[in-house]
């Protein structure tokens, strides 16, 4: 999961830059080398944590579609479940009494488009199981967040793990 400053997704986001509430930010997802013509890249969830281990969960994200419990324009999907990379555009926040975001996202694999159809502010209801998860922090200071880029642009070893079993047992059933 990476975070970038402009809408082309081209200018990431660096420990220098400082962040206020309200701010926009947008998110990429990508599985580097995931062969697009066999895989698509999906999603499922977006939440939110104060602590890194922390059981509280403010979700963004719902079975692909922007959460019900959050404002219409806090987050905007861009693009999800139609290729290696899945896009999405949200608006910095502070979780109360806690100077730290880190943002949990839960990914899925499909083998054709898996694109979720969001009513308005409803979730969708098709959602394919969890194949892993990775995770973005940002600190703050006062209302401002710096972002932690070294964890920003890599991926987990249960998620790598997880995507190359999986990807193994779809090989093997087909």
């Amino acid at each position: 999961m990476m975070a970038f400053k402009d809408n082309t997704y081209t200018t990431p986001l660096s420990d220098s830059d400082t962040l206020t509430v309200e701010d926009p930010i947008y998110l990429s997802v990508r599985v580097s080398d995931l062969d697009a013509n066999a895989f698509k890249l999906k999603v499922v969830n977006i939440y939110a944590s104060p602590t890194n281990s922390s059981n509280q969960k403010y979700y963004l994200l719902e079975n692909g579609c922007p959460s019900s419990q959050i404002s219409s324009d806090q987050l905007t999907v861009d693009s999800n479940g139609v290729g290696a990379e899945s896009r999405f555009l949200m608006k910095v926040f502070k979780i109360t009494s806690s100077n730290t975001v880190y943002l949990y996202a839960d990914l899925a694999l499909c083998t054709t488009d898996c694109n979720s159809t969001c009513t308005s502010r409803s979730i969708s209801r098709d959602s394919p199981d969890i194949a892993g998860r990775v995770s973005i922090y940002l600190d703050a200071a006062d209302t401002s967040y710096n972002l932690d880029a070294s964890s920003a642009s890599g991926f987990s070893m249960p998620w790598t793990l997880s995507a190359l079993i999986f990807s193994w047992i779809l090989m093997k059933l087909m």
